[in-house]
């Protein structure tokens, strides 16, 4: 059994118990925004193929302290994509259509900025924009169930909860 006191993480202030070593750092990746419009071609009854064009926003907090220079960024990036998809249908009705889909997706970057701001002990806060650059495209594939609900013959509102895996690009993002 362990005994004695548990020890407590030193405040921005406290770095007299740490020294001149003292340093945190924090990420926080927002929920990425995602929509999108599609266009479906029915192979059979079950089968189906889709291609669109996708909007995704994604935004990130970044923070950083070292006695006594805190600085953070927020980062917001838009990319524009191609998805291509292929999807099977487990329940249609007139209206309604249940299905599973999987597929991969192409995105370009179309704007990007980074805000940062930096102070010493807390006085002097200077804030800078720069643009951010990612000229690779960003390869993805992903898995999804989805669900779609007929407006008419032609036209429908869908809803995909699934997974993507985002390959590596090397552009650092």
């Amino acid at each position: 059994s362990m005994t004695g006191r548990a020890q407590q993480a030193p405040s921005y202030y406290d770095f007299a118990k740490v020294g001149a070593n003292y340093h945190e750092e924090k990420v926080h990746h927002h929920l990425p925004v995602k929509a999108g419009l599609q266009v479906r071609y029915d192979i059979n009854s079950r089968w189906s193929l889709q291609t669109g064009l996708s909007y995704a926003y994604l935004s990130s907090d970044f923070s950083h302290y070292t006695p006594p220079i805190g600085e953070s960024m927020h980062r917001r990036m838009h990319f524009i994509g191609i998805p291509v998809n292929a999807s099977y249908s487990l329940y249609r009705t007139k209206r309604l259509n249940a299905y599973l889909t999987a597929g991969g997706e192409a995105q370009k970057m179309v704007s990007g900025k980074t805000q940062m701001e930096s102070s010493q002990k807390e006085r002097d806060i200077e804030t800078t924009t720069e643009k951010v650059k990612m000229s690779q495209p960003q390869m993805s594939v992903n898995a999804a169930a989805g669900a779609e609900y007929y407006l008419t013959g032609r036209l429908s509102l869908y809803a995909e909860p699934g997974a993507s895996y985002y390959f590596k690009n090397g552009s650092g993002m």
